[in-house]
């Protein structure tokens, strides 16, 4: 690849998702520039099976390039150091716990997160939480044992998440 530092090296861009119906966005990391001045990301996606650097064009898809705020910890170039280990590290992707969103934030700050996971874990833990309420507000065992095991399978994908 030999690509060249420029000014974005190690800044995250993201776009829209294609498909979902999460609303979360797919970043990557900026690696740099080659010598035909075309700039390379390294992301996660399923399709690919596994991280790996990829034109920028080609990451859009069509859609919008979009500067992705997220709080960092390491410096550019560390960050971008740490994105090119973890593509040559070539662990498989996991939804729950090895996504787009969990590549990047292992690189930017250290933490083996995904938004995408956390959004609809806590939107399940919700909902459960309510069902069950609503079983003990009309004294229905079954929604009860329904709510608590939504808010449970929520919980367990939001615990699996984390684990690296």
């Amino acid at each position: 690849m030999n690509a060249k530092p420029i000014f974005h090296s190690g800044k995250i861009i993201t776009r829209e998702k294609i498909d979902t119906v999460t609303k979360v966005f797919h970043p990557c990391i900026i690696i740099g520039e080659d010598k035909y001045g075309r700039m390379w990301v390294a992301h996660n996606h399923y399709l690919n099976k596994r991280p790996m650097f990829e034109l920028c064009d080609s990451f859009l898809y069509g859609k919008e390039l979009l500067w992705d705020t997220r709080a960092v910890q390491f410096s550019p170039d560390e960050i971008v150091e740490r994105a090119i280990a973890e593509v040559l590290l070539g662990k498989k992707y996991n939804t729950l716990n090895y996504n787009c969103q969990t590549f990047v934030n292992l690189g930017v700050r250290n933490e083996n997160k995904s938004e995408a996971v956390d959004k609809i874990s806590d939107g399940a833990m919700l909902a459960g939480g309510i069902t069950a309420l609503l079983g003990l507000a009309f004294k229905n065992k079954a929604m009860i044992n329904i709510g608590l095991g939504i808010a449970g399978v929520g919980g367990a994908a939001k615990g699996i998440s984390r684990i690296r």
